[in-house]
C-alpha cells in the first residue's frame, strides 16, 4: 500500500501494508475495500501539472520535494508528494498570506484537489506543519507568523521534523514523542547518540539552517514567441499568430525526427493574469494545420478579460515520430491506433468535450473478468497505450471441448459481459457434479434448458488481493443462445456473467 484515504485510515490501514493485510482489515471494519493500481507516471504529470500552474499564477519559484535515498518519517515513499513554493515578498500581491493560501486553494481546487498549505519561515516547518498540523474550520490551513516558528512546531510528533524511522522509534522508547519534548534536550547530546542528521534536521525546521531548494522548470523542449506590436483582442489576428507560432516550431520538430504530444500556449495579458491554453494529443504529429485548429478551438472556449500583448507556445512533450513501412500483409492495417484518421477525431473530442472524458480501454492484470480491464486517458502520454482487443490473451485453466463456431480461444470469452453478475436460480439434480452445472436454469422468470456445456474454467484471485474469490465458469448452450456462467465456490450460488453473441 503506498496510499490510502481517510475512511481506511481510521479503520487502521498503514502506508506500506501488503495489500492482503489492507483488505483483511477493511473487511473486518465491514467496509468493502476499493483497491486501485498505482500508476506513477500520471501521478508524476498531475504533480508536474500542480507545479506549472502554481509557477504561472503563484510564485515565480516552485520545487517538487526531492526524496532521499533512506526512507525517513516512517513513510515510504515511491514519488515526490508535496511541492514547495518560495512566497518571499510576493504576499501583498494577494492582500497578504491569508489571500495568498485562500487563492492557492482555489486554483487547486478548481483542478479538483482537496488541499493541505502551510506558510512558515522554514522550508522544513511548512513541510512538518502542512503534513501534521491539525486544521480546524476557522484555520484550514496554518499560516504561521514570523518568529513564532518554534511554539507551532512543539506540539507536532518528531516524525514531522523528516527523520529516519529508526531515529523515531530510538526516541520513543527515550519517551520523547512531540518536538516539544525533544527541544528539550540539548543537542550536544543528541548528535553523538542519536546522529548529525537529527540535529540538522532541527536547525532546518527552525530556521537555523538554510535548506536548498531545487527550482522546478517545464520540460520545454520547443518553444517559440511572439510580441505584438500592440495588445489586441482581435481573434483573427490572434489565430494567425497562432499559426506562425506552431510554423515555428513545426521546422524544429521535423530536424529532430520528433512530434508533439502536448502544446501550451501562454497568452500575456495587459491587465490581467496570464492564462494558458493546453493542448494533448494521442499521437505525435508535425502536422501545423492540425496543430493549429486545435489551439484556436482552445482559444474559441476562453473569453480574454484583456487584451493580449505576448503570445508564446511551448511544445512540453514529445515523441519519435513513428515510420513503417505499410504492406498488403501489416498488421498495422487492421489496428486502428496507427490511423492517422482515428488521431485526428481522439484529438479534436479530446479538445472539445475534455482530455479526462475521451477514454480507452486497458487491459489489466486483475484475474477477475469484471476488473481485467479498465478505461485510460488517450491524449498528452509519451508511451502509447495497450489497448485491449477481444481474444487477444489466453487465460489457462479451462477444459473440456470448443463450442461450434469458436475459432480457437478467440472466442472462449463473451463479447457482451454484464457490467455486475446476476443472481439465478437452479434446479439441482442427480447427475449435477462439481464439473458439470445444473440442467435448468430460472432467470427472469423463466426456465432455460442447459442443452450442452463446456467447463469448468476455475478463476481464483491471489492471496494478495484480500479474500479470495474461487469461481468455477461454464459455456453453456440455452435455448436463447450462449450463456457465461460461474459458481461461486464460497456461497454455491450460480451468476449469469455474460452472452455470447
Amino acid at each position: 500500500m503506498i496510499a490510502r484515504d481517510v475512511l481506511a485510515a481510521k479503520l487502521g490501514v498503514r502506508i506500506g501494508m501488503s495489500v492482503a493485510e489492507a483488505g483483511e482489515m477493511a473487511s473486518q471494519g465491514s467496509m468493502t475495500p476499493q483497491i486501485q493500481q498505482h500508476d506513477p507516471r500520471s501521478d508524476n504529470e498531475a504533480l508536474t501539472t500542480v507545479a506549472s500552474m502554481l509557477l504561472d499564477e503563484i510564485s515565480p519559484l516552485v520545487a517538487i520535494e526531492s526524496l532521499e535515498k533512506a526512507k525517513w518519517a516512517g513513510q515510504g515513499l515511491h514519488q515526490p508528494q508535496s511541492i514547495i513554493c518560495d512566497v518571499t515578498g510576493i504576499s501583498h500581491l494577494f492582500g497578504g498570506e491569508e489571500g495568498l493560501v485562500n487563492e492557492t486553494a482555489r486554483l487547486l481546487h478548481d483542478m479538483g484537489y482537496c488541499t493541505k498549505l502551510a506558510i512558515a519561515d522554514s522550508l522544513g516547518a511548512a513541510w512538518a506543519l502542512a503534513h501534521y498540523h491539525e486544521p480546524t474550520d476557522q484555520h484550514p490551513h496554518a499560516i504561521v507568523p514570523i518568529g513564532e516558528t518554534r511554539e507551532w512546531l512543539k506540539p507536532l510528533p518528531v516524525e514531522a521534523l523528516r527523520i529516519l524511522p529508526d531515529t523515531v522509534a530510538t526516541l520513543a522508547r527515550l519517551g520523547v514523542h512531540h518536538i516539544d519534548t525533544l527541544l528539550r534536550l540539548p543537542r550536544s547530546g543528541l548528535a553523538p547518540r542519536l546522529g548529525q542528521p537529527l540535529v540538522c534536521r532541527i536547525a532546518e525546521a527552525l530556521g537555523e539552517k538554510d535548506e536548498p531548494l531545487t527550482v522546478f522548470h517545464p520540460a520545454a523542449e520547443f518553444v517559440s514567441e511572439h510580441e505584438l506590436e500592440y495588445p489586441t483582442d482581435d481573434r483573427r489576428i490572434l489565430e494567425d499568430r497562432i499559426q506562425r507560432l506552431v510554423e515555428s516550431v513545426k521546422g524544429r520538430l521535423a530536424t529532430s525526427g520528433r512530434g508533439a504530444l502536448r502544446l501550451a500556449c501562454r497568452l500575456d495579458l495587459s491587465a490581467h493574469l496570464p492564462f494558458s491554453l493546453e493542448v494533448n494529443l494521442f499521437s505525435p504529429t508535425q502536422d501545423a494545420e492540425h496543430l493549429s485548429r486545435l489551439l484556436v478551438s482552445a482559444l474559441e472556449n476562453k473569453s480574454l478579460p484583456s487584451t493580449v500583448q505576448r503570445l508564446s507556445l511551448a511544445v512540453t512533450l514529445t515523441s519519435p515520430i513513428r515510420s513503417s513501412q505499410q504492406s498488403l500483409f501489416s498488421d498495422l492495417q487492421n489496428d486502428w491506433t496507427h490511423s492517422r484518421s482515428a488521431a485526428r477525431l481522439i484529438d479534436s473530442l479530446s479538445e472539445r468535450l475534455g482530455r479526462e472524458n475521451v477514454l480507452g480501454v486497458a487491459i489489466r492484470t486483475d484475474p477477475l473478468p469484471e476488473k481485467s480491464f479498465g478505461t485510460i486517458v488517450l491524449t498528452g502520454k509519451s508511451i502509447p497505450p495497450r489497448f485491449a482487443r477481444s481474444g487477444e490473451k489466453d487465460i489457462r485453466g479451462s477444459s473440456g471441448k470448443q463450442p461450434p463456431g469458436l475459432i480457437g480461444n478467440k472466442l472462449r470469452r463473451p463479447l457482451c459481459l454484464l457490467a455486475k453478475p446476476i443472481k439465478i436460480s437452479v434446479e439441482v439434480t442427480n447427475c449435477q457434479t462439481a464439473t458439470h452445472p445444473p440442467q435448468v436454469l430460472h432467470h427472469n422468470g423463466r426456465s432455460h434448458t442447459i442443452l450442452r456445456h463446456w467447463g469448468p474454467e476455475r478463476i481464483e484471485t491471489g492471496w494478495w488481493y484480500g479474500p479470495c474469490i474461487r469461481r468455477d465458469y461454464f459455456r453453456v448452450e440455452t435455448s436463447l443462445g450462449w450463456w457465461w456462467i460461474y459458481r461461486d465456490l464460497t456461497t454455491q450460488d450460480w451468476m449469469l456473467h455474460g452472452r455470447f453473441s
